[in-house]
């Protein structure tokens, strides 16, 4: 037996409908330890997984440091060329057309696009902040699960030095407003403790992803197709949604492309 699309769980929630999900994919959310980070073994990345540790400013830093790395040592990266057409020649050439008007010939071509045809998830997430934590008077650990439009909300962490709020616009205010009616609803009068600063992640709306996380994955995402190679994190079935699925999948790529150069 399956869970209903409406039911509302740590799992489910988070994620996108049960209707929406193959089954394979579903139950690989529950081959998971329970019980938190094994001490040995491998790296739990879902459920229970090991969150003791962040990045100072943000992981955000990372593909920055990269980049910065990279350049640093003579490689070329190109910035804001938006990828409209892909075409092989009668040569075997891969041709990219780009958004400016440039068209450019490659030898081996590896894509990382996010792919929409695996209905990715919808998720929206709001980092709010608020003058106490006036859920704790309540006898309250702070998570919710509800069948309200947020679904799920927690604590989890004691403040944020980037969030501001410059980051909030009319869009934003929109989704904060409905949370903070919502939250009303389990905890009167929650939304006077809103400072006014918050932050808001919704991928779905950004035309250069689409969605949040690939909910349907089969590892045929990652074949080649002649000298075009696909990576990203929806080509990996253990760490798919996650930088260790794009690191690994990305390396792989890399892999098979100097393999037809030995």
């Amino acid at each position: 037996m399956w869970p209903s699309s409406n039911q509302t769980s740590e799992w489910f929630g988070g994620f996108l409908d049960t209707n929406y999900y193959q089954m394979i994919n579903l139950t690989q959310r529950f081959n998971q330890n329970p019980y938190g980070q094994p001490f040995n073994g491998h790296l739990l990345i879902y459920i229970s997984s090991d969150q003791r540790y962040g990045i100072n400013g943000g992981n955000y830093l990372l593909p920055t440091r990269i980049t910065k790395y990279l350049q640093d040592n003579n490689i070329i990266i190109q910035m804001n060329y938006n990828l409209t057409k892909i075409t092989v020649t009668t040569d075997h050439k891969i041709s990219l057309s780009f958004a400016n008007g440039e068209t450019i010939l490659f030898d081996h071509v590896i894509l990382t696009l996010p792919l929409s045809t695996l209905r990715y998830d919808t998720n929206t997430k709001l980092n709010l902040q608020f003058l106490k934590r006036f859920r704790l008077e309540k006898s309250s650990n702070d998570y919710i699960y509800t069948d309200l439009p947020f679904l799920n909300s927690w604590e989890l962490s004691t403040g944020f030095d980037s969030i501001s709020n410059y980051e909030i616009n009319s869009s934003t205010n929109s989704y904060i407003r409905q949370f903070l009616n919502d939250l009303n609803e389990i905890w009167p009068n929650a939304s006077s403790y809103y400072t006014g600063e918050g932050t808001i992640s919704a991928p779905w709306i950004d035309p250069y992803f689409l969605g949040s996380y690939p909910s349907r994955t089969r590892d045929y995402e990652k074949q080649r197709q002649m000298n075009i190679y696909f990576a990203g994190d929806y080509t990996s079935l253990n760490y798919f949604a996650c930088m260790e699925g794009t690191i690994i999948e990305g390396r792989r790529a890399a892999l098979e492309v100097f393999a037809d150069y030995q």
